[in-house]
């Protein structure tokens, strides 16, 4: 296989014990847009795969994504501690381990830097912040306790 080729994986040729192992867990944040949302879309493509897609308000995926077997979807506010401790709980519930965590949630600045000077800008800050460092880093620290404690030594 060449480099940069992918391969598809079928379930032909193969035993479900062989299935189980190529079965990856993935949680997307902000899963309603964006680089999110494109992520979300592909990882629920892949019949090997489950998907955990997070979102401020689940309502916005209804229109490219369902739940089902392999589709978790969770309300998740990554500001708050306990909405994380609830979507972990939730995702290990559903799916026993957690393989990989891509947190692309966040608030975005529209406009130039002039206007995010200005106090109506300001006043917009602490929540840019408290969202997009803050809020990733607690979800990682959650998700890499998982990574540790949760998920076998064996991967």
């Amino acid at each position: 296989m060449q480099s940069g080729s992918a391969r598809i994986i079928t379930s032909s040729g193969h035993g479900s014990s062989e299935l189980t192992k190529l079965t990856r867990r993935t949680t997307v944040t902000g899963s309603s847009s964006g680089i999110g949302k494109g992520l979300a879309q592909q990882i629920a493509a892949y019949l090997t795969h489950r998907l955990v897609a997070t979102v401020r308000n689940a309502s916005k995926l209804a229109e490219f994504l369902s739940p089902s077997e392999r589709v978790h979807i969770l309300d998740l506010d990554v500001s708050l501690d306990s909405a994380i401790d609830a979507a972990i709980y939730s995702t290990l519930s559903k799916f026993g381990q957690i393989h990989v965590m891509v947190n692309s949630a966040g608030y975005g600045l529209m406009g130039d830097i002039e206007s995010a000077l200005q106090p109506k800008g300001q006043a917009k800050a602490p929540k840019r912040v408290e969202i997009n460092l803050w809020g990733t880093t607690r979800l990682l620290l959650h998700a890499v306790r998982v990574f540790r404690d949760k998920n076998p030594k064996s991967g």
